[in-house]
């Protein structure tokens, strides 16, 4: 249990290997670490409620890109190169509003407060904004890059209406490369860290772990692994569920697309007509294919389908994933 964990043999064991290997985590930063409540957000998106991991997650991000689609209709069929455009625009803004610089985490001098980040009001000023560019045809601005990193997430739900969205991650490439040669477990080493080692500070994180009500039941339970990516991709499902009243497993397996600035990367796999569309529209291009690094996001999904009363869960084809339970399962 936890107290042996903190404060028991294994605290003394860690602490030991540690030292051992010229660290400075002690027995006493052990027996001092508290366990916090996670922060939760939530907007209501369309006619669906959405609960994500906020505060040192991004689920404010999630939200504020949910809010700000709202402000916009989306059609039923594939989508349009206008409605590709509006979604990376959507995207490449919510990463511009990141209290964090990308690539980093580390804190932007001018950052914006979560709380403004997940407000309707925000969403709305940012949309207005945003419908203006697509009106007037501004280009958009010069990408700064993607990175690749190393996250897991699972999506449980069961037949009693109970939903888990867990995602971990002990930081990028095998987090700080060391393993206890006691226990084996990998020693956590995250971008915050790297840019900020201050003693007792607690780490910030991408991960969006999400669930999607309908009325009172959970409709989805999704996450992803992918640093920034992660709620892009989850948005991305979330709005092919919602807005285009597809399937999981069609809604897992459309092209995703991900916008920093004006360097738009889309699956290989999305219309090459819709490809040359949004480059002439002032975004350069890059494409992905399954199993490319960096990738555009790795989506584990489980849901509910109130019309056949079974559930599906779809793991993402990128990844090395699975899904099983009852019902249909891929």
């Amino acid at each position: 249990g936890s107290t042996t964990f903190y404060h028991g043999s294994i605290a003394e064991r860690l602490s030991q290997e540690i030292a051992e290997g010229g660290g400075f985590t002690s027995r006493d930063d052990f027996a001092a670490y508290e366990a916090l409540d996670g922060e939760v957000v939530g907007t209501v998106y369309r006619d669906r409620q959405v609960f994500a991991a906020g505060g040192r997650g991004w689920g404010d991000t999630l939200v504020q890109m949910l809010n700000m689609l709202a402000q916009f209709q989306v059609g039923l069929g594939d989508p349009s190169g206008d409605e590709l455009e509006l979604m990376a625009r959507i995207i490449a803004q919510a990463m511009a509003d990141r209290p964090q610089v990308i690539g980093s985490l580390a804190p932007r001098p001018d950052g914006i407060a979560l709380s403004t980040l997940s407000s309707l009001e925000f969403a709305q000023q940012r949309a207005g904004q945003i419908r203006s560019a697509l009106r007037d045809g501004h280009s958009p601005a010069t990408g700064r890059g993607i990175r690749n990193d190393d996250t897991s997430h699972l999506s449980v739900m069961d037949a009693e209406g109970n939903a888990v969205a867990l995602t971990t991650s002990i930081g990028p490439a095998f987090g700080a490369r060391v393993a206890s040669p006691t226990w084996g477990m990998l020693f956590a080493h995250s971008y915050r860290m790297r840019a900020q080692p201050e003693p007792g500070a607690r780490d910030l994180t991408e991960m969006t772990p999400t669930i999607v009500m309908s009325g009172d039941r959970p409709e989805l339970v999704l996450g992803a692994a992918g640093s920034e990516r992660i709620p892009t991709s989850v948005f991305q499902v979330i709005s092919h569920v919602v807005d285009r009243g597809w399937n999981l497993e069609r809604a897992m397996r459309a092209p995703r697309i991900f916008a920093l600035g004006g360097e738009l990367r889309a699956h290989d796999w999305l219309d090459p007509s819709l490809q040359d569309d949004l480059a002439s529209r002032g975004f350069e291009i890059r494409t992905v294919s399954v199993g490319d690094s960096p990738h555009l996001g790795l989506v584990h999904a489980a849901g509910f389908d109130p019309m056949g009363q079974i559930f599906v869960g779809v793991a993402d084809d990128g990844d090395s994933g699975a899904a099983a339970g009852p019902g249909r399962k891929r």
